[in-house]
């Protein structure tokens, strides 16, 4: 529901990574969203923006960051759990305290 709202308020492409094939089969068919059946930690897309929301645990979310591609500057909101520290990403300002927004740096290229 997440990718489509998205899709559906800005425009933009959304792809959403969900574990469980029945929720893919019931979401919403939208010309712009798609989604992939898998585990976000191994199939995450290169993009400007990601949403989590779900209950990863902590080694997840770790393995998650670890192979995060970092091509451009990208946004990751979270709700209800704040992203462990790194020199790349920086915390911004949220519209409420259960969403957690961050602005990632890209890796430099040198």
């Amino acid at each position: 529901r997440v990718c489509a709202l998205i899709h559906l308020l800005t425009g933009a492409k959304c792809i959403g990574v969900e574990s469980q094939a029945e929720l893919i089969a019931r979401a919403l068919k939208v010309e712009g969203v798609a989604y992939v059946h898998g585990d976000a930690v191994r199939s995450t897309p290169d993009a400007t923006h990601y949403f989590l929301y779900c209950p990863f645990d902590a080694q997840s979310v770790e393995r998650w960051l670890n192979a995060l591609p970092r091509k451009r500057p990208a946004w990751i909101g979270c709700v209800d759990f704040p992203l462990p520290r790194r020199d790349w990403i920086e915390e911004a300002a949220a519209p409420s305290a259960e969403l957690q927004l961050y602005r990632l740096t890209p890796a430099s290229s040198s």
